[in-house]
C-alpha cells in the first residue's frame, strides 16, 4: 500500500513536470515566432493594432501612418540581415587559413542554418549546441 503511493506521487511529479516543460516549449515558441514576425510589413502592424485595438474610424487614420513605417521596418531588418550574412562571409575568409575541412563545413553549414531560419524554415537541423558530437578521445597521460 505504502508503495503505490508513492509510485503515485512520482507519476504525478513526472507527469507535471512533463507538462510543464510541453508548456514552456510552447509559450517560448509562440513569442519568438511572434518577435520574427514583427520583421515584416503585415506582422509589425497587427502587432501595433494588437496593441492598440484601435476602432473603426481611428484605424481608417492610422492605417496610412503604419503602412509607412511598417514598410521601414521591413527594410530595416532586410538590410541588417545583408549586414549579419555580409560579416559572416569576412569572417569566414579570414578564419579559413586557420581551420579543418571539417570546421569550415561545420561553420558553412550553421551559417545556412541560420539564414534558414530568417526565412521561416520549419525543417531546419536543430542548433548545432544541441547536435549530439563525437566523442573526443583524450590523449594518454604522461604518468
Amino acid at each position: 500500500m505504502r508503495s503505490r503511493s508513492v509510485i503515485v506521487i512520482i507519476a504525478t511529479l513526472i507527469i507535471g513536470f512533463a507538462i510543464g516543460f510541453l508548456t514552456n516549449a510552447h509559450l517560448t515558441r509562440k513569442k519568438i515566432q511572434s518577435f520574427v514576425k514583427m520583421g515584416t510589413s503585415t506582422g509589425f502592424k497587427n502587432s501595433i493594432y494588437h496593441i492598440m485595438r484601435p476602432d473603426p474610424a481611428q484605424r481608417k487614420a492610422i492605417d496610412p501612418i503604419l503602412e509607412k513605417y511598417s514598410v521601414e521596418i521591413h527594410e530595416s531588418v532586410a538590410r541588417s540581415r545583408s549586414e549579419i550574412r555580409d560579416i559572416h562571409i569576412e569572417m569566414m575568409k579570414e578564419l579559413k587559413p586557420y581551420l579543418t575541412d571539417e570546421q569550415i563545413t561545420r561553420m558553412e553549414n550553421t551559417f545556412k542554418r541560420f539564414e534558414g531560419s530568417w526565412k521561416g524554415n520549419p525543417h531546419r537541423k536543430p542548433p548545432p549546441h544541441r547536435m549530439k558530437r563525437p566523442a573526443h578521445k583524450r590523449p594518454p597521460s604522461g604518468n
